[in-house]
């Protein structure tokens, strides 16, 4: 059993003040998961949007450095964008870590190659936590056999799946090629403990998740879903023209710059205060939902216009625009990205006052998802869905497969009586 008292950074509350800060507290959940991952049992973690999933994988990283003790863990995350914030905090932090996926430069891969086929015996490897994209891991066969080696070693030492839901065909976020996980476990590292960690699971997500990727008698953590600090509102487009002719995108478009506004002078917060004006997470910041890449263009432009600072995300940009959005958005130098869903997973800035929908998306719990990378600080933020008749219609006329998240997602537009907070837990 892992040793988890005292103020040695090789305990778990020693390590969370070394890591974080001498007031830095656990939040609920966080130390069960932990503990059955340290003790090297498989673990389903279900904690809310904001509760600090990466710290489940971040934290025993630095407990094995401070111990000195060899270990590497995997950690397979969806997307580009979060593997970067990730980085990006794992070097704040201090923790040894590297990614690998398919946008990395060859000489990049090359070198981290080197240091996992680096035998435990001679001192390797020397990272202690190895990010990767699931296509990454199915598809790099150099990656798989010096990951199998190091797993038969015994430096391989764990494997977090990151936005796990991704994994089940139920979810909401299915990914193909997370199935290719399950042959992982059972062939290259059967003995490696696997954390499942998200924020959306309903029960026939969990059960899937289990099986397809192979674990064994999984501890398993859920937290409750609600999040207080969150207001849940929603925005009928045709009620906010208020003006002969006006049409309802304008409206909307005017509406959004105003609940920003609101949103971000409600915190307290300046914008525009970059990371380099002394703030440590920069300025505060927001986000807009949209469902297309030419939507996105579009809402960006709309809003520009309309005298916001906000640049588009999407996957059709390139890769220097995208890492650029993300490195100003992140820094407080953006009022707002407009970006498809990929955009907001796993996003960790702690300062975001406000996340919009620019209509509705397909599940509840895309919505719950998504609006969660508001208020990671623990203040108030504000979650807004726009939607108007038409994009209502278009939820009625979706095929079986998807009608009942869009029944779910229709029903808490339209319901203003019911608390919205109760309707997506």
């Amino acid at each position: 059993m892992v040793t988890t008292s005292g103020d040695d950074a090789t305990t778990l509350d020693g390590a969370l003040r070394a890591l974080l800060g001498p007031d830095a507290r656990f939040r609920p959940g966080q130390r069960e998961a932990l503990e059955a991952t340290l003790d090297g049992k498989d673990c389903v973690a279900m904690l809310p949007t904001g509760a600090g999933k990466s710290l489940l994988y971040m934290l025993p990283a630095a407990m094995r450095a401070a111990r000195d003790e060899p270990g590497l863990t995997v950690v397979v995350s969806p997307l580009l964008s979060l593997l970067r914030d990730q980085l990006r905090r794992c070097d704040e932090l201090g923790v040894d870590a590297d990614a690998w996926h398919s946008a990395a430069d060859p000489a990049r891969l090359e070198r981290i190659a080197r240091d996992l086929n680096t035998p435990r015996d001679e001192g390797g490897p020397g990272l202690r936590l190895l990010f990767v994209t699931p296509e990454a891991f199915a598809g790099a066969a150099r990656l798989r056999d010096a990951l199998k080696k190091r797993a038969d070693d015994g430096s391989l030492v764990s494997v977090a799946v990151d936005e796990a839901h991704c994994v089940s065909q139920w979810g909401h976020d299915f990914r193909p090629a997370y199935l290719a996980l399950s042959e992982t476990r059972s062939t290259l590292m059967p003995d490696v403990p696997i954390a499942a960690l998200t924020a959306t699971a309903t029960p026939d997500v969990e059960r899937s998740v289990v099986d397809a990727l192979g674990l064994n008698s999984p501890v398993v953590v859920r937290r409750p879903v609600n999040r207080p600090n969150l207001q849940y509102e929603v925005f009928r487009r045709e009620a906010l023209v208020t003006e002969a002719g006006a049409s309802t995108e304008s409206a909307a478009v005017t509406h959004l710059v105003e609940f920003a506004s609101d949103a971000v002078e409600a915190s307290g917060e300046r914008p525009g205060t970059s990371c380099e004006d002394g703030g440590e997470d920069g300025g505060p910041t927001g986000i807009v939902f949209a469902r297309t890449r030419d939507e996105c263009d579009r809402v960006a432009g709309l809003l520009v216009d309309a005298g916001m600072d906000a640049v588009s995300y999407h996957a059709g940009k390139s890769r220097e625009a995208l890492a650029r959005a993300q490195r100003d958005w992140s820094a407080g130098d953006l009022h707002a990205v407009v970006a498809t869903v990929a955009f907001g997973m796993g996003v960790d800035k702690p300062n975001v006052r406000w996340v919009a929908h620019w209509g509705p998306p397909a599940t509840l719990e895309g919505l719950y998802q998504e609006s969660g990378r508001a208020g990671r600080d623990g203040d108030i933020a504000r979650c807004a869905l726009y939607v108007g008749a038409a994009e209502l219609e278009a939820l009625r006329r979706l095929g079986s497969g998807a009608a009942a998240g869009a029944a779910c997602v229709e029903a808490y537009a339209l319901n203003d009586r019911k608390c919205r907070r109760a309707a997506l837990a």
